[in-house]
């Protein structure tokens, strides 16, 4: 049977190619497919992107875009982003191939069992990989196990990839980034992280080096450490870095890798080095998790400390307990408290 037929044939009421299935993951077609094939349920569940909750991301956003989940970008059932990767050493090697839930991530741009570079289009013509497709145009094409061949030029892919040393950067980033992902935890300063806030944080430093005041300055400096040409990353008009092309992914998983060595030295050193103010890094990487806003917050906040209301009522109960005069000037001068606005603030505080 041609493959659309089949689906028709077994999810007759249900749309499958002119929705983005491997997000969606529904209940009912895991389910079907498990039953049919002799599956155990988890085993089907685990093909989908929701079985990564909780571990890439906190929560996949059905109706929208989640961090670090490559979109597809779909239309009726074509594709017009280029968010489907996948290796072409791995869809040559054996009688079964299938695409890895994996390719779908945004940090995961090298594959480490061959050691090259994914692709995320066809290397000939530059069309989205759409590989349910691949026989569509030919009535006598039913073999759906082709994955891969190109539905757009009608050939299939070359097995050109660029190779990737396994002492590169790159290399190393994602076999560590792979292991975090299976153990479910990482460890900065040897303090363990819930691996989706450490992802969290990864994907901050990653829009970091790709936009905002600094970034270029970043990629300049930390393509230092790396046989790389930081230019290639041009700055973008967005943070959302899901959205650039696998070869641009692949440096800024090397720089915020790098950004994470010897946790939080080799940032802070960096950062200082191209002036990074803390309004900066939030419009670029907001919103961060605790572990990465708190070094920021504390060597990277310039601004004046204001002391709050709390301490404020604090001070005036002590200087009045002391003795002293209380005035606007003088517990202005004992807390620090240079505001304009603070006539009016004081004002009502020392009317209570």
């Amino acid at each position: 049977m041609k493959l659309e037929s089949f689906v028709a044939a077994v999810w007759p009421c249900r749309s499958i190619w002119n929705r983005d299935i491997d997000r969606l993951g529904p209940e009912e077609v895991i389910t079907e497919m498990a039953l049919r094939t002799g599956t155990d349920p988890e085993r089907a569940r685990a093909t989908a992107l929701v079985s990564l909750e909780s571990v890439v991301f906190e929560q996949l956003h059905l109706g929208g875009e989640t961090s670090l989940v490559l979109p597809i970008g779909i239309y009726h059932r074509t594709r017009t982003l280029y968010g489907q990767q996948c290796c072409l050493q791995c869809l040559a090697d054996g009688p079964i191939t299938y695409y890895r839930r994996a390719w779908r991530l945004a940090f995961i741009t090298v594959c480490t069992t061959h050691a090259v570079a994914l692709v995320d289009r066809c290397p000939r013509c530059g069309a989205p990989i759409v590989f349910h497709r691949s026989e569509l145009g030919s009535r006598s094409a039913v073999d759906a196990s082709i994955r891969n061949f190109c539905w757009n030029c009608e050939r299939r892919y070359p097995l050109l990839s660029r190779r990737v040393p396994k002492n590169s950067t790159i290399y190393r980033a994602t076999a560590e980034l792979e292991q975090v992902v299976t153990l479910g935890y990482a460890e900065l300063a040897l303090t363990p992280i819930y691996s989706h806030l450490y992802f969290a944080g990864f994907r901050a430093l990653m829009a970091l080096c790709a936009w905002g005041a600094v970034a270029s300055d970043l990629r300049d400096l930390l393509s230092a450490k790396l046989t790389l040409d930081a230019d290639c990353v041009a700055n973008v008009a967005t943070n959302v870095v899901e959205h650039l092309p696998v070869d641009d992914r692949a440096r800024l998983v090397a720089f915020a890798w790098l950004l994470l060595r010897d946790w939080p030295n080799s940032f802070t050193t960096t950062c200082q080095n191209v002036g990074l103010l803390g309004s900066a890094f939030s419009k670029a990487a907001a919103p961060s998790p605790y572990w990465l806003a708190v070094v920021v917050q504390s060597d990277f906040n310039y601004a004046r400390y204001t002391p709050s209301v709390q301490e404020l009522r604090l001070a005036i109960r002590y200087m009045r307990h002391q003795g002293m005069t209380v005035t606007q000037t003088t517990v202005a001068a004992l807390t620090g408290y240079r505001e304009w606005h603070r006539k009016r603030k004081l004002d009502y505080l020392l009317s209570e």
